[in-house]
């Protein structure tokens, strides 16, 4: 017997539809009549228990199509981290460290934005941003316009020591819509852009780069 996947597409219609053969047969054994029939043997099925049965396999059918997630969605994941945000946290009270902090948050909002990607969320002096398939380049603008942004506010000792790293990756990843309201994206290529940040050096931009062999 061929095992199906119920996971692919069509295989739970193809399932039911076996399901639905086999039980025709059935039924087609127990309604004929039987060469010399004796009550003991006799099957006692309640009315409408077929009809029934139809109903729950094309309730079935229907819960499964209208559950099928929809294809992931293709997008460039890129994760802005504070370097060093522990250490300055530890070293320097709160009045020091959070206006460097907001600093920071403004300066990857307006390159994010500015080059056509939507900020996520924040997680604590990070930011994730996502933008469609077709603007990788974007992305890559906005990673270079927050190191050179980061650069001048140092420079003119807007803030001190506020250096960043960014990671980039792309890929389908896991959309829903947040409590809060807005998209969020979990997955694989999230995690990737995550590990991707965390690996850099301060003013590093670290990009997935997919090779073909």
């Amino acid at each position: 017997m061929r095992q199906l996947n119920v996971a692919e597409p069509g295989s739970f219609l193809q399932f039911t539809q076996l399901q639905r053969k086999a039980f025709q047969r059935a039924r087609l054994r127990i309604e004929r009549p039987l060469p010399t029939p004796r009550p003991a043997c006799q099957l006692a099925l309640p009315p409408g228990l077929f009809h029934a049965i139809d109903r729950l396999i094309m309730a079935a059918r229907t819960t499964w199509w209208t559950s099928t997630p929809s294809p992931m969605p293709y997008r460039v994941i890129l994760f802005a981290d504070l370097s060093g945000s522990t250490e300055m946290k530890t070293k320097t009270g709160e009045v020091n460290w959070l206006s460097t902090i907001g600093k920071f948050l403004d300066i990857t909002t307006e390159a994010i934005t500015s080059h056509g990607g939507t900020v996520v969320k924040y997680l604590g002096d990070g930011t994730l941003a996502a933008f469609d398939s077709e603007h990788a380049a974007e992305a890559i603008d906005a990673a270079i316009r927050i190191q050179e942004m980061l650069f001048t506010e140092n420079r003119n000792n807007s803030v001190k020591e506020c250096l960043a790293t960014v990671g980039i990756a792309t890929g389908h990843v896991v959309e829903y819509e947040a409590p809060g309201g807005g998209l969020d994206y979990v997955g694989s290529v999230v995690d990737r852009a995550s590990r991707l940040c965390d690996a850099g050096a301060p003013q590093a931009i670290w990009i997935e780069c997919l090779v073909s062999t």
